[in-house]
């Protein structure tokens, strides 16, 4: 069976990082570094490792070269409270750490057959952003009046079609997006500054997705 479902501009909830501010990219952080140790579980460590792994073959791919030795990431359960996510910087302001809640690891986190990235993936997009590209929050969308993008999505409820009003420019927003997994590159590139689409269409030639007229309903078939 094959569904079409209409999906809201914005999805589920806030990404909820601490860098809450949109004057600098520095926002809410946590100070000394040596204070915040890793308390990843064995299951927890893997899930984070697997998506890093994503984001370095994506780098990859956009011929990005990075020293990800400066891009650790730490789980911690005693130095976030209702955040999902910080970053940790030194007396200058430089990033040095991504840590991220314990409370963060829900089940959705480890769905590996949902046909969307895992949610794990955008925050740590978002944080690299934040914290070694000096970037801001933002609300940049990609949308075209009267039409929405449509995304065949293969997971384990079968084969759904899935269409959005606009399509997020950057992982960026403080919001969470549902992330067909077509897109997965495209937000590495974007985060690291390799390319960032101008519009739907542009998007399109790189990503498999139609653009169609807006429909005020959701069909089933």
């Amino acid at each position: 069976m094959k569904k079409l479902i209409l999906l809201p501009l914005t999805l589920l909830a806030f990404i909820g990082c601490a860098n809450s501010s949109d004057d600098s990219p520095t926002g809410e952080v946590l100070q000394g570094t040596e204070s915040v140790v890793d308390e990843a579980s064995a299951e927890e460590r893997n899930i984070v490792d697997e998506n890093m792994a994503l984001i370095r073959d994506y780098a990859a791919q956009f011929s990005i070269n990075v020293d990800w030795s400066k891009i650790p990431v730490v789980v911690s359960k005693t130095h976030l409270q209702r955040e999902s996510s910080s970053c940790v910087r030194d007396a200058n302001g430089v990033g040095t750490k991504i840590v991220l809640n314990k409370k963060f690891f829900s089940t959705r986190v480890y769905d590996k057959e949902s046909g969307y990235a895992s949610p794990l993936y955008n925050l740590l997009i978002h944080e690299i952003g934040h914290c070694y590209m000096n970037r801001n929050h933002e609300e940049a969308l990609l949308k075209k009046a009267g039409y929405r993008a449509q995304f065949v999505i293969d997971g384990k409820s079968g084969r759904q079609v899935v269409s959005y009003p606009s399509i997020q420019v950057s992982m960026m927003q403080n919001a969470y997006f549902q992330m067909p997994k077509v897109l997965m590159p495209y937000y590495v590139g974007e985060i690291f500054g390799a390319y960032r689409a101008k519009s739907l269409e542009d998007l399109q030639q790189r990503y498999e997705f139609d653009i169609v007229r807006a429909t005020n309903f959701v069909e089933e078939e």
